[in-house]
């Protein structure tokens, strides 16, 4: 199994509003890719700042 775990920071307000905007599409996509076996993106108590977490069956998958 193949986990990551990360932050994505945004440097301003807008960026952080586009990833808002197309977070959900964003996660239904990965979710459906093969091998995907979890994907997450949420936002910190900084609203410039989402914690990232995603897991794949392998390094095949992942890739």
């Amino acid at each position: 199994m193949i986990i990551l775990s990360g932050f994505l920071r945004c440097r301003t307000p807008e960026e952080s509003q586009t990833v808002s905007h197309y977070l959900p599409k964003h996660q239904q996509l990965s979710r459906a890719e093969a091998g995907c076996l979890s994907f997450s993106v949420t936002q910190t108590s900084d609203p410039l700042v989402w914690r990232v977490e995603e897991s794949f069956t392998d390094n095949h998958t992942f890739d």
